[in-house]
């Protein structure tokens, strides 16, 4: 079993680059204490309804947090809403016995797309090769 460690700070640069890119900012305009609704003139339902689409973020799922939408009015500062994600997280009590044992988020989700690279890859190899529709059809024509 592998655990993961993650922290406010990397949690907060994932929110950064997610607002900068969702709005077309430059990453370095943002900072942990950025009011994201006042910023970008969001109102208080807009803002809620991020809930939803943060919790669908693929490094958000692999965290198994979930946002309700009623608790992103109480956070509207990256920070905040850190924090509250930090909050949400499941802690292991468990003391790893070798290093490798522990990775960083960003290592999890780059194993996650290896692993999901290699099934697609031998769904690929081990799919049934279909022939060309058209020899087929020039088959067909000469009988």
């Amino acid at each position: 079993m592998n655990l993961v460690s993650v922290s406010q700070q990397e949690i907060e640069d994932r929110l950064i680059d997610y607002f900068a890119k969702h709005f077309g900012d430059d990453p370095s305009v943002l900072t942990p204490a950025t009011n994201i609704p006042k910023t970008y003139n969001i109102n208080t339902l807009g803002w809620a309804a991020f809930a939803d689409t943060l919790s669908q973020l693929p490094w958000m799922v692999k965290l198994h947090v979930r946002l309700a939408q009623k608790e992103m009015v109480t956070v509207p500062q990256i920070q905040q809403l850190a924090n509250l994600i930090v909050r949400k997280l499941q802690h292991v009590v468990a003391v790893p016995t070798i290093a490798s044992e522990v990775l960083t988020l960003d290592s999890l989700m780059k194993a996650h797309e290896f692993m999901e690279d290699k099934v697609a890859q031998k769904i690929r190899e081990t799919s049934p090769k279909k022939k060309p529709r058209r020899a087929k059809a020039k088959k067909l024509a000469e009988t």
